[in-house]
Protein backbone atom coordinates (compact mmCIF):
# COMPACT_ATOMS: atom_id res chain seq x y z
CA UNK A 1 0.00 0.00 0.00
CA UNK A 2 1.49 3.38 -1.14
CA UNK A 3 0.79 5.93 2.39
CA UNK A 4 -0.47 8.70 1.44
CA UNK A 5 -0.01 8.91 -2.71
CA UNK A 6 -3.79 9.61 -3.19
CA UNK A 7 -3.56 13.14 -1.76
CA UNK A 8 0.00 13.95 -3.23
CA UNK A 9 -1.32 12.88 -6.73
CA UNK A 10 -4.08 15.41 -6.15
CA UNK A 11 -1.70 18.53 -5.14
CA UNK A 12 0.77 17.22 -8.08
CA UNK A 13 -2.34 18.19 -10.33
CA UNK A 14 -3.24 21.21 -8.92
CA UNK A 15 0.95 21.42 -9.92
CA UNK A 16 0.81 20.68 -13.17
CA UNK A 17 -1.60 23.01 -14.58
CA UNK A 18 -1.13 26.54 -15.79
CA UNK A 19 -4.08 27.49 -13.86
CA UNK A 20 -7.39 25.16 -12.73
CA UNK A 21 -7.61 22.04 -13.24
CA UNK A 22 -11.32 20.11 -13.34
CA UNK A 23 -12.20 18.90 -10.31
CA UNK A 24 -11.26 15.36 -9.80
CA UNK A 25 -14.01 14.06 -7.85
CA UNK A 26 -12.28 10.33 -8.76
CA UNK A 27 -8.90 11.73 -7.12
CA UNK A 28 -11.09 12.97 -4.22
CA UNK A 29 -12.95 9.90 -3.95
CA UNK A 30 -9.76 7.32 -3.86
CA UNK A 31 -8.23 9.54 -0.73
CA UNK A 32 -11.50 9.64 1.28
CA UNK A 33 -11.92 5.45 0.67
CA UNK A 34 -7.97 5.56 2.08
CA UNK A 35 -8.26 7.44 4.59
CA UNK A 36 -11.82 5.40 5.54
CA UNK A 37 -9.19 2.01 5.14
CA UNK A 38 -6.59 3.60 7.27
CA UNK A 39 -9.26 4.44 9.85
CA UNK A 40 -10.36 1.04 9.86
CA UNK A 41 -6.83 -0.61 10.01
CA UNK A 42 -5.91 1.57 12.68
CA UNK A 43 -9.64 0.66 14.69
CA UNK A 44 -8.69 -2.97 14.42
CA UNK A 45 -5.08 -2.69 15.88
CA UNK A 46 -5.96 -0.68 18.71
CA UNK A 47 -8.82 -3.47 19.41
CA UNK A 48 -6.61 -6.41 19.03
CA UNK A 49 -4.15 -4.92 21.14
CA UNK A 50 -6.92 -4.58 23.90
CA UNK A 51 -7.70 -8.27 23.15
CA UNK A 52 -4.38 -9.29 23.81
CA UNK A 53 -4.16 -6.75 27.17
CA UNK A 54 -7.45 -8.27 28.69
CA UNK A 55 -6.97 -11.97 27.79
CA UNK A 56 -3.49 -11.62 29.63
CA UNK A 57 -5.19 -10.05 32.08
CA UNK A 58 -7.79 -13.03 32.64
CA UNK A 59 -4.79 -15.67 32.23
CA UNK A 60 -3.61 -13.79 35.43
CA UNK A 61 -7.04 -14.50 37.29
CA UNK A 62 -8.31 -11.42 38.21
CA UNK A 63 -12.01 -10.57 38.94
CA UNK A 64 -14.23 -9.44 36.01
CA UNK A 65 -14.24 -5.60 37.74
CA UNK A 66 -10.81 -5.19 38.02
CA UNK A 67 -10.43 -6.28 34.46
CA UNK A 68 -12.99 -3.27 33.42
CA UNK A 69 -11.78 -0.95 35.97
CA UNK A 70 -8.15 -1.52 34.65
CA UNK A 71 -9.65 -1.56 31.01
CA UNK A 72 -10.99 1.94 31.70
CA UNK A 73 -7.86 3.30 33.66
CA UNK A 74 -5.06 1.83 30.99
CA UNK A 75 -6.86 2.36 27.72
CA UNK A 76 -4.19 3.88 26.38
CA UNK A 77 -1.16 1.71 27.16
CA UNK A 78 -0.60 -0.22 23.46
CA UNK A 79 1.99 -2.49 23.49
CA UNK A 80 5.19 -1.15 22.17
CA UNK A 81 4.71 -3.90 18.80
CA UNK A 82 1.59 -2.21 17.55
CA UNK A 83 3.05 1.41 18.12
CA UNK A 84 4.97 1.87 15.07
CA UNK A 85 1.84 0.54 13.00
CA UNK A 86 -0.40 2.66 14.71
CA UNK A 87 1.82 5.81 14.35
CA UNK A 88 2.38 4.59 10.23
CA UNK A 89 -1.81 4.95 10.03
CA UNK A 90 -2.29 7.63 12.03
CA UNK A 91 0.33 9.76 10.23
CA UNK A 92 -1.59 8.55 6.91
CA UNK A 93 -4.86 9.85 7.51
CA UNK A 94 -3.07 13.02 9.00
CA UNK A 95 -1.29 13.75 5.67
CA UNK A 96 -4.38 12.57 3.14
CA UNK A 97 -6.46 15.47 5.34
CA UNK A 98 -4.36 17.85 4.92
CA UNK A 99 -3.81 16.84 1.48
CA UNK A 100 -7.26 16.71 0.57
CA UNK A 101 -7.87 20.40 2.77
CA UNK A 102 -4.71 22.08 0.64
CA UNK A 103 -6.52 20.97 -2.81
CA UNK A 104 -9.78 22.59 -2.29
CA UNK A 105 -8.16 25.83 -0.42
CA UNK A 106 -6.39 26.22 -3.74
CA UNK A 107 -9.48 25.59 -5.75
CA UNK A 108 -11.47 27.83 -3.34
CA UNK A 109 -8.69 30.80 -3.73
CA UNK A 110 -8.47 30.91 -7.59
CA UNK A 111 -12.01 30.94 -7.93
CA UNK A 112 -12.51 33.90 -5.16
CA UNK A 113 -9.80 35.29 -7.38
CA UNK A 114 -11.39 34.84 -10.85
CA UNK A 115 -14.63 36.16 -9.18
CA UNK A 116 -13.18 39.62 -7.89
CA UNK A 117 -11.24 39.68 -11.65
CA UNK A 118 -14.55 39.01 -13.20
CA UNK A 119 -16.34 42.25 -11.22
CA UNK A 120 -18.47 39.82 -9.37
Amino acid sequence: MNYGQRGRELLLDLKRSDWLPTYNEEGVRATLQEISLHTDELTDLVRAAQRIKNDAINEAGESTTTIQNNSKSNSTNIPMTNRPSLILHDASIRRNKRCLLAYHAYRMDKLRALRWETGG
